[in-house]
């Protein structure tokens, strides 16, 4: 795990996760969104260690549970860029 030993590649989170609560869908099957707030190009581990992780801990509850089943997926958030961000001075191509 090399990528470990740079700093930069560990940030991941921008904020704390949120429960976005169960929603039900128009079928009546039922599912719990979490939403991660990442930096872009950080999705990987969510992609695999974490759905790994989170079907392993669902398998206890429910032996029948399978990764097809976990779904994970990627949406871009417009926020507000902070201001200590909006001077730094932009690369010159």
């Amino acid at each position: 795990m090399a990528h470990l030993s740079n700093p930069a590649r560990m940030c991941l989170i921008i904020a704390a996760p949120s429960f976005e609560g169960i929603i039900k869908t128009s079928r009546g099957k039922a599912f719990l969104r979490t939403k991660f707030r990442i930096w872009p190009g950080r999705g990987g581990v969510l992609e695999t260690t974490l759905k790994e992780e989170m079907v392993a801990s669902l398998k206890e509850l429910d032996p029948n549970y399978s990764e097809w089943m976990v779904a994970v997926t990627m949406r871009l958030e417009k926020k507000e860029i902070p201001l200590a961000f909006r001077d730094f001075p932009q690369k010159k191509n």
